[in-house]
């Protein structure tokens, strides 16, 4: 069984880094420092660091259960949003030389369905690559992904995120949620998370049956991991049958 983690083991360095980037670029100035103070921020987390290994999340246990029997392998695909600028391409390197590596290992490969878990930007490469390739991704699991509402809001924040506007309209995971009809769909984002907004549009977007899960929370470590259990047994049972 594969279930292939877009940004897995970079996705925790990379979420935190969303999130500071917002404030920096004084987008919601201030809001992650009054959201912590007042407890906006305060989620439970299970008894394990943030930043596990990949093998610390295989072994977690849900309501006390563990995993279903399950792989999980990870690639970085960079500051570039998982779509194509001048000289790379995170999309086309997790389709043709990622995800056919793991096949050669035995993993995904012919009754095995794939899977695509992500945190912020790979929460949001996650949804993408399974709404570019639905005959190949069987669930997708998002945790606080970084969705923006335009391509002028995007560029505001993150200059490098989209070559262009085209490019933006064309990884839009709004306006192509569609394509998600066939697709397991949990996507997970806190209350004060700032892309919220951008999250509320998708989940009105999403096909009948995806589970959207809005909690208290921001957009930051501790819901992160929170969410990780419950978003790794979601993959487990679409990919598995457990």
């Amino acid at each position: 069984m594969l279930t292939a983690g877009l940004a897995g083991a970079a996705a925790a360095g990379l979420a935190g880094a969303g999130a500071l980037e917002l404030v920096a670029r004084g987008v919601l100035p201030g809001q992650q420092l009054l959201n912590r103070l007042d407890g906006s921020c305060s989620v439970a987390t299970p008894p394990m660091c943030f930043g596990m290994s990949m093998a610390q999340a295989m072994a977690l246990r849900m309501d006390r259960q563990p995993l279903p029997p399950m792989a999980i392998a990870a690639a970085d695909g960079g500051p570039g949003y998982w779509n194509p600028h001048p000289g790379d391409d995170p999309m086309a390197m997790v389709i043709s030389e990622f995800i056919p590596l793991c096949w050669r290992r035995g993993l995904g490969r012919g009754p095995h369905p794939i899977g695509t878990l992500g945190i912020s930007m790979g929460g949001y490469g996650a949804l993408l690559l399974a709404e570019k390739y639905p005959a190949l991704i069987r669930a997708v699991a998002a945790i606080g992904p970084a969705v923006w509402t335009s391509y002028r809001q995007a560029r505001a924040v993150n200059q490098g995120a989209y070559a262009s506007a085209a490019a933006f309209a064309a990884a839009d995971v709004v306006t192509h949620a569609r394509a998600l009809a066939g697709v397991a769909v949990r996507v997970a984002s806190g209350l004060s998370d700032p892309f919220h907004p951008g999250v509320m549009a998708l989940s009105q977007a999403l096909p009948p049956g995806a589970l959207v899960d809005i909690a208290p929370g921001c957009h930051s470590s501790p819901f992160f991991l929170a969410q990780e259990p419950p978003s790794l047994a979601f993959l487990g049972r679409h990919l598995t049958g457990g």
